[in-house]
């Protein structure tokens, strides 16, 4: 599996994720700390709505984009794909 530190920026995603297999961002090293736009360009790379462990929290889904955040927040529909424990760039087709 390519991780998103390996997805060069523009280019769409094109596998399905899974909650039970979360992207791996290492969001207490201190490279991230130092300096975060690095992943977070990453993270936006891989999708509008990606798995990851955050740190005493636990796999969570995360919107990567202004557009994904705006529609989670409008839409309960949208709420509803970010529960199930895939999500896939099909879920494009509904806003995000």
């Amino acid at each position: 599996m390519a991780y998103p530190d390996t997805i060069a920026p523009g280019v769409a995603p094109t596998m399905s994720y899974r909650l039970d297999s979360p992207l791996r961002f290492d969001l207490q090293a201190a490279a991230f700390k130092a300096d975060p736009l690095p992943t977070f360009a990453a993270m936006r790379a891989a999708g509008p709505v990606v798995p990851i462990r955050m740190p005493f929290v636990g796999r969570i889904w995360a919107t990567t984009t202004h557009a994904a955040d705006d529609s989670a927040i409008v839409s309960p529909a949208i709420l509803d794909l970010m529960v199930p424990p895939v999500w896939s760039p099909a879920a494009d087709a509904v806003g995000l």
